[in-house]
């Protein structure tokens, strides 16, 4: 501050600045301050008031604290957006998690029922073939023996020998087909003419039945019992 005194015309001047001590709010081209300045005649001196800078400060300063109170509303906002996002990350994630389980889950599964599926065939066809091949044995078993000590087995296939026996077996059909044809052929025993008996030296040959020869048959053989 500053005072001047002119006494010739008895009049006074001073002017100054008071200043705040800001702390650690204190900003760089703004300074917390008042300028006064009084003028005139002893007693009835006039002063002025500059609370420019003051203003300047405190508006500055009120800048500042909005600009902060935006900035952690930003901050703020932000940090919810990230969570959100986190959140939503980390729900996906499960998801894809706990659907990645349930395939896996769902392939043990089918894979678990395929394999029972397939040993169950498996046992089954066993059990079948068990079954076919004990009915076969108690078929042989039971079955009689035919030609040459061969069994036939209602049902089942020939068995297939070598190229031998299916020669030897295709003579053997052959022969007795035509023992059958030459037996079919044959003249029946009752159609044989046969020779009479030889007659004693002293019986008398009727001359009807001296020329010819008469079949041999249980009505004629009565006949030469009775003529005896």
């Amino acid at each position: 501050a500053s005072l001047r005194v002119d006494f010739n015309t008895a009049t006074v001047a001073a002017d100054g600045e008071i200043a705040y001590a800001p702390g650690d709010e204190a900003l760089v081209g703004s300074e917390p301050s008042v300028r006064f300045a009084a003028e005139g005649v002893a007693g009835m001196t006039t002063v002025r008031l500059d609370t420019e800078p003051l203003a300047q400060f405190l508006t500055q300063r009120a800048l500042e604290i909005e600009q902060a109170r935006v900035e952690a509303m930003q901050a703020a906002l932000l940090e919810k957006q990230r969570l959100r996002r986190e959140a939503r990350y980390y729900a996906a994630l499960q998801s894809e998690r706990q659907r990645l389980e349930e395939e896996r889950l769902r392939a043990e599964e089918e894979a678990r029922l395929r394999a029972d599926e397939e040993a169950r065939a498996r046992a089954e066809a066993e059990a079948a073939a068990k079954a076919e091949e004990e009915a076969r044995r108690k078929a042989v078993e039971e079955a009689p023996a035919g030609p040459a000590g061969e069994v036939r087995i209602e049902g089942a296939p020939p068995a297939r020998g070598s190229a031998t026996e299916e020669r030897a077996a295709a003579a053997l059909r052959q022969a007795e087909e035509e023992r059958a044809k030459a037996a079919a052929s044959a003249v029946p025993p009752d159609k044989f003419e046969r020779a009479p008996l030889p007659a004693d030296r002293g019986a008398v040959v009727p001359e009807s039945r001296a020329g010819r020869s008469e079949p041999f048959t249980i009505e004629n053989l009565l006949k030469s019992f009775a003529g005896n």
